[in-house]
């Protein structure tokens, strides 16, 4: 049987050859060269890899939703900015690794947050970002990202984790085993009834917004306050 080039805990099972592999990477296990690509073995791509034509171009939104990906927009953020949380997924290979659970309680402990933008080309800024106890406390600019495989292999280094979208829900990374845990949960009859609710509101109808934070409330409450504050004036009736 083939070495299927993961590590038991599924991280890529990659490492620098060396002697005759020199420039190359190599199986950690078996030591087969393997393409820096899709990690499978080079001499199945025929010269070139299909992950360079599907991962060798730019960033842009609709494979940000495709991918997980989910959006917030403040007053004089920018436009959108997308974030993908990781902490949960990292913690659960550490655990498998190590047998305990000791570095991250949560998916918003850690996360990936791009916003485009950057002068003079089609790149993204993107950050490490941690909200931790539910609020913003730690923003890290990492570098600009250019295209879908600069992200990829970014992400995959932080988790330790192969590349799957499919794995992706509500806006965080998880692992086989959490995936499994969460299909099964959405067999659920009370889940099957509430996804099949009707849509009003367009925050319901676009998925890829992401759940409402602190600073949604804070502006909800400024709102009210103005409203309440010029329906006080002379000649307007009062909300009660």
């Amino acid at each position: 049987m083939s070495c299927p080039h993961l590590n038991l805990d599924g991280s890529p099972a990659i490492r620098a050859g060396e002697g005759d592999d020199l420039g190359k990477m190599v199986c950690s296990n078996c030591r087969e060269p393997l393409c820096l690509d899709c990690y499978r073995p080079e001499d199945e791509h025929n010269g070139r890899c299909p992950k360079q034509d599907e991962w060798n171009v730019p960033i842009d939104e609709e494979w940000l939703r495709a991918s997980g990906f989910k959006w917030h927009e403040f007053e004089r953020s920018g436009g959108k900015h997308w974030v993908l949380w990781m902490g949960s997924c990292i913690a659960a290979v550490e655990q498998k690794r190590t047998g305990t659970r000791w570095m991250f309680t949560g998916d918003e402990d850690l996360g990936i947050e791009l916003a485009a933008g950057v002068p003079g080309g089609d790149g993204w800024f993107c950050w490490l970002r941690d909200d931790a106890g539910g609020r913003y406390h730690r923003f890290i600019h990492l570098k600009h990202v250019y295209t879908r495989l600069e992200l990829v292999r970014l992400i995959e280094g932080i988790t330790g984790l192969l590349w799957k979208p499919e794995n992706h829900r509500f806006g965080s990374i998880h692992t086989d085993e959490q995936m499994e845990r969460i299909r099964r949960e959405d067999e659920r009859l009370d889940r099957a009834m509430l996804r099949q609710n009707a849509k009003w509101y367009d925050v319901e109808k676009d998925d890829s917004r992401g759940r409402a934070l602190p600073e949604h409330m804070e502006a909800a409450e400024k709102c009210r306050s103005e409203h309440k504050e010029q329906n006080s004036l002379p000649g307007k009736k009062t909300d009660q």
